[in-house]
């Protein structure tokens, strides 16, 4: 657990929080499964959306049936744009739901 809040601290600059473990938990939970579909990896446990395809084969990984190294990494791609957009959504939501309550007329 600590290599990905320290991962996440490198990638937003601060002390990770729930919002950015969540983001991380979910992209990795569905990532998971497609990446036991798509390939055989060998040298550690799944999930790690963000590890490179080149280091895969280098390490002997095997591509199952009906993909390719470049359909992986089209879907990592895919993955990794989604944790951006989830984090930035759920890092976004707080400061908007602050700016509609500020401009709200009082009653």
């Amino acid at each position: 657990m600590q290599v990905v809040q320290t991962a996440i601290r490198d990638l937003v600059g601060r002390e990770a929080g729930l919002k950015e473990m969540s983001t991380l938990g979910v992209t990795m939970a569905t990532w998971a499964p497609l990446e036991a579909r798509a390939f055989q990896c060998i040298d550690r446990m799944g999930g790690i959306f963000w590890d490179s395809t080149d280091s895969h084969r280098a390490a002997g990984d095997t591509v199952l049936s009906g993909w390719t190294w470049e359909r992986i990494r089209t879907a990592q791609v895919g993955y990794e744009l989604g944790f951006i957009t989830l984090w930035l959504a759920i890092a976004a939501a707080p400061a908007l739901v602050l700016r509609k309550q500020s401009h709200a007329q009082p009653t």
